[in-house]
């Protein structure tokens, strides 16, 4: 039933829209041995290597967002970051629950718009039909009021 692997896929880009780091984390430590084997650019990379980094930026994650200053920082970017690790954790979902190749690359792309759209609103980030479009005016926090 391709429903129950979308809303995987779905679901899994949405909490990397919330935290980059941690749901690819989890997809590695929790598929067993063969770890980030169906994770399209983290299956290139020493498995000991990526989990340092994903640990680390975890780690990063709890800590700088704690101060406001800190916080801009880190939402920005995971705002810039967040289509990309969607994608990738979208496909490594898809290819785990055998999707074919360029279905799973479908899904993998929607999972990334979803994972930047959830990480925009979690943000805070919204762009009202007053303010100026593009990529400038979500740095600039133009929110609606």
């Amino acid at each position: 039933m391709i429903i129950t692997e979308l809303l995987a896929v779905l679901s899994i880009s949405a909490a990397v829209g919330l935290r980059l780091a941690l749901p690819l984390l989890l997809i590695g430590l929790l598929s067993g041995p063969s770890l980030w084997s169906n994770v399209p650019i983290l299956s290139q990379l020493s498995p000991s290597l990526v989990v340092g980094v994903l640990a680390s930026w975890s780690l990063c994650e709890l800590v700088v967002s704690k101060d406001l200053g800190s916080r801009q920082m880190l939402q920005n970017v995971e705002l810039l970051f967040s289509p990309f690790v969607g994608a990738i954790a979208g496909i490594a979902i898809a290819r785990t629950v055998g999707l074919s190749g360029w279905l799973a690359g479908l899904v993998g792309s929607g999972g990334g718009a979803f994972g930047l759209g959830n990480s925009a609103f979690s943000n805070g980030l919204a762009i009202s039909s007053a303010a100026p479009c593009g990529l400038a005016a979500v740095f600039a926090r133009c929110t609606v009021r």
